[in-house]
């Protein structure tokens, strides 16, 4: 169905409205930039990264110019006779980690609240 002169008009008044709002707001989109370059820093650099596992790396050639291995690092990995062992370990140390590491700091946190000299708590709070 063909679009009416209508139509057309009101998807052209909703366009300038929309590009009206963004003008209006662009400190507040600006203000984002910061955050989605560190997103994009943090979280999406290090997938390249991630290739290393897929071929046989060669620091002078580096990433891209390094051969594909076949999967042949996690033949060797799978295969190994302590993979099961590092494994487990591995799990004990991140629960381990979870079960001592979390509480401790909101321990501390109420720990310190109850001082009854403020200036010695915000002293500690401080350093």
């Amino acid at each position: 169905m063909p679009a009416t002169a209508v139509d057309i008009q009101l998807r052209n008044n909703l366009r300038r409205e929309r590009w009206s709002r963004v003008r209006r707001m662009r400190l507040l989109y600006l203000s984002l930039v910061p955050a989605l370059l560190l997103l994009f820093v943090f979280n999406y650099i290090p997938i390249y990264g991630i290739v290393i596992a897929f071929k046989n790396f060669q620091s002078s050639r580096g990433i891209l110019g390094s051969p594909w291995n076949n999967f042949y690092n996690f033949e060797v990995l799978f295969g190994s006779f302590q993979f099961w062992r590092v494994t487990r370990n591995t799990l004990i140390i991140s629960v381990l980690r979870i079960v001592f590491g979390f509480p401790a700091p909101i321990l501390l946190a109420l720990i310190i609240n109850e001082f009854a000299n403020s200036w010695w708590k915000k002293g500690i709070q401080a350093i």
